[in-house]
């Protein structure tokens, strides 16, 4: 396994995005890489609400705080309910309800999970194509790659009132050798279309193929924080 996290401000005044890989949070700017992971995390702090980096780091420290390989699927889903309501909790310290959305690879007992609440995407790359894995949670849902790109507004993110654990999305995967899975913020789906994702990862081997997806990230320009973990077997 080869492990690869990478989060930049962009073009914004701030980073709403948080990166976590198993217990190390990442925030502002940071190019990451390690041998393994257990869990790896996006959260995207929701656009047109005030604080959502702060959202967006606060589900990321408790996750990091509290998951453990070794937990069940239910105390996994348990703990996603913790997170939303830590999320709320910051609304009563007159933070004007800040939510984000999270996106991750998870290993649980031996098994390979995606789980997933909001807009952020999931995406595995087998055999030279990328399907998406993840569950958009927005008024027009669409698959990566399918039309235009279009901001579509969210209908479930963490922070909101009621999430239940049947509303995070878990699915369990298979991989083989050579695979790769990206979990990624909209400022990367959203810039870099599919057939030049499928482009880059069927052209260059992993190192070389993470650090085209970031000189294509400059080259397109983004006007959004940006932010990826790359997963390979």
């Amino acid at each position: 396994m080869k492990v690869r996290a990478f989060t930049n401000i962009g073009s914004r005044p701030n980073n709403e995005d948080t990166v976590l890989i198993d217990d190390k949070v990442f925030v502002d700017s940071a190019d990451f890489q390690c041998d393994s992971c257990s869990l790896g995390a996006v959260f995207d702090g929701v656009g047109g609400v005030p604080l959502g980096e702060v959202a967006s780091k606060t589900a990321a420290d408790l996750l990091a705080k509290s998951f453990n390989k070794e937990m069940s699927i239910h105390d996994f889903l348990k703990l996603g309910i913790e997170l939303n309501e830590a999320v709320i909790e910051l609304s009563k310290r007159n933070y004007r309800g800040p939510c984000t959305t999270m996106v991750g690879y998870v290993e649980l007992q031996g098994e390979k999970y995606i789980f997933n609440v909001g807009d952020s995407k999931a995406l595995l790359y087998s055999f030279g194509m990328i399907s998406e894995v993840s569950t958009e949670d927005s008024v027009y849902p669409s698959k990566y790659g399918e039309g235009e790109h279009t901001h579509s507004p969210i209908t479930s993110y963490l922070g909101k009132s009621h999430l239940r654990r049947c509303d995070i999305h878990l699915r369990q995967i298979n991989v083989g050798e050579g695979d790769i899975i990206l979990i990624t913020s909209d400022g990367i789906t959203g810039v870099i279309e599919r057939r030049e994702m499928e482009e880059i990862l069927n052209s260059y081997d992993f190192d070389e193929a993470y650090r085209k997806i970031l000189d294509k990230m400059l080259e397109k320009g983004p006007d959004d924080n940006y932010s990826f973990v790359m997963i390979g077997f």
